[in-house]
């Protein structure tokens, strides 16, 4: 960006004409009447990307924050442009204009305007420039697969916490979620009424356009790539050519690019899928080969499978199959002999071992199986909390990483019917340190 544009900011106190001491409806005028609105208590502000307009009852005033950009500003190129007093507190006084600049690290950091201004200059201007957010901030994210610790597994009880109250929310009895800023975090109920079941959070990111600061690909890419983060690029979807989708398998989460315009539409938790793994075809054709093997014999099973399995990523084969199985064992629908089909889960993923599923994937399996009998279908036979919990437990090995918490979130589910003590305190104590997130308040993005 123009060093120019800066300079004049600092020389004249305003911004393409607009000044602190502008009312909204004046600050419209020179920049237009699409900011992104925000109103807290006595304070209304503006926000257009690049430029933010405040005003309270003390006054008003307008900051231009380059932290937002990946442009950089050299300290030493604008006071070449413009007379700069240095103030004790490290910033530097346009004395004129009475425009305060921050430096961080040699380069311009914040501009802040005077309170109350001059009432603005008739310099005529279009927009703000458009500037480019930040990547730090989203990479995080997709490194992490967290917002500043928080993920689709906590409780809603925690997230407040951590974030505070949520700005907006959605319910519709059995699913809930609550939105902070961009970033929206949904939630199940359990028909049990043993509390809820996280789904997952999106960060609408497509939304920053409205901001004048969209997020380009190209930037976090590079941030990522920087970082040492790699993202796997996903086959595209018919109808939806122009997005490309791409998949970080570590932080299992997932983002959307809008080719044409090279812009990053959405990023989003998706913990229940391995998008590295192969297609295993047609879910019809998995329910009717599966609605066939439920009424063979154990035998007859286990020589079904020697027969079809292939003969590279079985595991993942089985476990698409058996998302299949529990799926029809719990689901809502009416299905003749439901028992069957009951067993014939848990017979499957008790043959995890022998077809090279992870022990910490079969035990989560096995947790969220036996959590969906309870909510969906109580009457039906499960295994008891205590088992469950106690298989789980066995699989965190304390990195908390995504499958540790996955396991502690599946251990959680049953809680409320384990009976032994010292199991019911290993647990507590599992969810304690996952839980243990501190405070944080969302960016101005």
């Amino acid at each position: 960006m123009d060093i120019d544009f800066f300079a004049g900011i600092a020389r004249t106190g305003t911004v393409l004409g607009a000044d602190a001491g502008m009312s909204p409806q004046e600050v419209q005028r020179y920049l237009g009447d699409d900011p992104w609105d925000t109103e807290r208590d006595d304070e209304l502000s503006w926000d257009y990307g690049l430029v933010e307009f405040f005003w309270d009852i003390k006054g008003s005033r307008f900051e231009v924050n380059l932290g937002r950009t990946t442009e950089q500003v050299p300290f030493s190129a604008l006071a070449a442009r413009v007379s700069l007093v240095p103030q004790e507190d490290r910033t530097y006084l346009q004395p004129t204009s009475g425009v305060v600049v921050h430096v961080r690290d040699g380069l311009v950091d914040l501009i802040v305007s005077t309170r109350g201004g001059r009432g603005g200059l008739d310099i005529p201007g279009e927009r703000v420039p458009v500037v480019n957010a930040h990547p730090g901030f989203f990479a995080d994210i997709v490194e992490t697969g967290t917002v500043l610790g928080v993920d689709a597994d906590l409780d809603p009880s925690v997230v407040r916490r951590i974030l505070g109250d949520f700005e907006y929310d959605n319910d519709n009895g059995e699913s809930f979620w609550w939105g902070y800023d961009i970033v929206e975090i949904f939630w199940h109920r359990r028909a049990s009424g043993h509390g809820v079941i996280g789904s997952h959070y999106s960060v609408q990111t497509h939304r920053l356009n409205a901001r004048n600061r969209p997020l380009l690909f190209a930037d976090l890419e590079a941030e990522l790539t920087r970082r040492g983060v790699s993202l796997t690029p996903l086959p595209s979807k018919p109808l939806f050519e122009e997005y490309q989708e791409y998949w970080q398998p570590e932080s299992r989460m997932a983002l959307t690019v809008h080719l044409p315009c090279g812009e990053v539409e959405r990023i989003g938790s998706d913990y229940r899928q391995d998008h590295s793994q192969p297609d295993w075809g047609d879910h019809r054709a998995i329910y009717r080969s599966m609605k066939e093997l439920v009424s063979f014999s154990p035998a007859a099973r286990l020589r079904w499978i020697a027969k079809h399995k292939p003969a590279e990523y079985a595991w993942s084969w089985w476990m698409r199959r058996i998302r299949t199985i529990t799926w029809r064992a719990t689901t809502t629908d009416a299905v003749r002999n439901r028992e069957k089909w009951v067993d014939f889960g848990y017979w499957a993923l008790e043959q995890c071992p022998s077809l090279d599923v992870p022990a910490a994937m079969t035990a989560q399996a096995v947790a969220e199986y036996t959590a969906n009998l309870e909510d969906a279908q109580p009457e039906m036979r499960r295994l008891p909390a205590d088992t469950v919990v106690r298989t789980c437990l066995a699989q965190i090995t304390g990195k908390m990483d995504r499958t540790d918490k996955s396991l502690i979130t599946a251990a959680s589910l049953h809680r409320h019917a384990v009976t032994d003590p010292v199991l019911l305190a290993a647990l507590d104590s599992w969810i304690a340190r996952r839980t243990d997130i501190p405070s944080a308040s969302m960016p101005r993005l």
